[in-house]
C-alpha cells in the first residue's frame, strides 16, 4: 500500500526499499514506527504514512490482488516467479535464473 501511494516513478525504488530493510521494521518491537522512519526516506512523513494506511480503496485492491494470485494461480508467498508456466518459489539466485532462462533464450 505504501509502494503505491508514492509516485509511480518511485513504486520499484520504494519495493525494493521494503525489501531491503524488511529485516528492521518486520520484526522490530514497533513494525508501524519502524517502517514509518522506513518511508521518511522516500518523502513520507508521519502524516502521509498513516492517511495511505487508512486507504479503503489501496487496501481493497491489493487484497484482491492477493487472493487472485493465491486462488488462480496457487501463490502463498513471496518471492513467487512464473517462468514459461513453471511456478518457482522462493529468492532464486542469479545462477539459478541463469540455469532456468538459457535453454529457453536459446531457441529464440
Amino acid at each position: 500500500m505504501l509502494a503505491r501511494c508514492g509516485d509511480e516513478a518511485k513504486w520499484y525504488p520504494i519495493v525494493d526499499m521494503l525489501y531491503n530493510t524488511q529485516e528492521g521494521w518486520a520484526h522490530s518491537p514497533k513494525p508501524l514506527d519502524a517502517l514509518t522512519q522506513t518511508m521518511k526516506q522516500a518523502g513520507f512523513t508521519q502524516e502521509t504514512v498513516e492517511a495511505c494506511l487508512r486507504r479503503e480503496d489501496l487496501f481493497t485492491g491489493v487484497k484482491q490482488f492477493q487472493e487472485r494470485g493465491s486462488k488462480e494461480f496457487g501463490v502463498n508467498s513471496t518471492p513467487t516467479f512464473f517462468i514459461n508456466g513453471e511456478k518457482k518459489v522462493g529468492a532464486l539466485t542469479i545462477e539459478e535464473f541463469d540455469k532456468i532462462l538459457t535453454p529457453l533464450l536459446a531457441g529464440r
